[in-house]
């Protein structure tokens, strides 16, 4: 699977332009899927972050998956499409 660059709020250091402004971030969906297993299906964007930060998910992504556009997803397919939509903003 391709990995998808993901639009990462970011502050003036970390971005390397002014606060607020986003950086790209590079995530790959099948290891997005590591630290959500377990997950019971329907799930809140909540769920999703305390999940993936109990399966030791590193700042940056857990991050980008409180920025997903959604706040319900029904499968794991759901949140690779929410990642997706990241990069359409």
């Amino acid at each position: 699977m391709r990995e998808l660059p993901v639009p990462l709020m970011g502050d003036r250091t970390s971005a390397g332009g002014r606060a607020g402004y986003y950086r790209a971030m590079t995530v790959n969906p099948i290891q997005v899927q590591k630290f959500l297993s377990g997950v019971d299906y329907p799930a809140t964007k909540d769920d999703i972050v305390d999940t993936a930060q109990a399966q030791g998910a590193d700042d940056d992504l857990l991050e980008v998956l409180r920025n997903l556009p959604m706040d319900q997803f029904d499968s794991p397919n759901d949140v690779s499409e929410a990642i997706g939509k990241l990069n359409d903003q």
